[in-house]
């Protein structure tokens, strides 16, 4: 049932915000028993709350598991943690055109700019670009187009641009009064602040962030590179820690 298949989805995304790894993976094995039809679905949800406690073996092995073969981003993003460029490259290249076709460009950009290769990640990001202003419109409710729009312009080195777009988006959805959507947009402020040289102040959001329930993780913070600008500042190391399952 359509029902049902939302719960799941939404049940273990709980399990994942609140940083409750062990217990949402043993929900989402017990709900892909029942609903077998359903494997490819629950086998995304694992993947992301292996991912989530850092355990980049088991996110690896489920990403190359039959019931993930054809989800292309998993297999990427898991070798993007682990600093495995080249291979999440290829995958992405070999990858065919599907509704995550974006999804991989944006993630084609990061590892190009993992690298240290600019121009490169600078012609798909422009791209990108253009496919946010063709697609969406810069209306003044249109909080994702200004979210979108802020990590371009910081991966692109339009500072200012990007950190009062990311805080535009950001003021539409206060965590003080809307805490479920809220912190997606603080967390994308604390990269636009990353990536701009605002040590400072993209950990000032980090520390809110690991106080909360929220999409930051300690897999994201240990080993996604898109926080490399903030490595050996001893705050984000206890963070890392602080985040570390037990």
């Amino acid at each position: 049932e359509p029902n049902q298949k939302f719960f799941g989805v939404w049940t273990a995304g709980i399990y994942g915000l609140m940083r409750r790894y062990r217990d949402g993976e043993e929900f989402v094995r017990k709900a892909e028993r029942q609903n077998p039809t359903e494997a490819d679905r629950f086998a995304r949800l694992l993947f992301d709350l292996e991912l989530g406690n850092g355990d980049l073996a088991a996110a690896r092995a489920t990403s190359h598991s039959s019931k993930l073969a054809v989800d292309p981003k998993a297999d990427a993003t898991v070798r993007y943690y682990a600093r495995d460029f080249e291979n999440a490259l290829k995958t992405i290249a070999i990858a065919k055109p599907d509704p995550d076709a974006e999804d991989l460009r944006d993630l084609e950009a990061h590892i190009y700019r993992a690298q240290g290769q600019e121009e490169k990640a600078a012609k798909v990001f422009r791209q990108l670009r253009k496919g946010i202003m063709a697609t969406s419109k810069p209306e003044a409710r249109n909080e994702w187009y200004y979210q979108a729009l802020a990590e371009v312009e910081s991966a692109l080195g339009e500072k200012d641009k990007a950190i009062n777009d990311a805080v535009r988006a950001m003021d539409q959805h206060p965590l003080a009064t809307d805490p479920a959507n809220g912190t997606e947009f603080v967390e994308r402020l604390a990269q636009v602040y990353a990536w701009t040289g605002e040590r400072d102040r993209a950990i000032e959001q980090l520390q809110i962030l690991v106080k909360v329930p929220s999409p930051v993780n300690y897999g994201e913070l240990r080993f996604n590179p898109d926080w490399d600008a903030l490595r050996g500042d001893p705050r984000f190391e206890k963070l890392v820690a602080l985040l570390k399952p037990r």
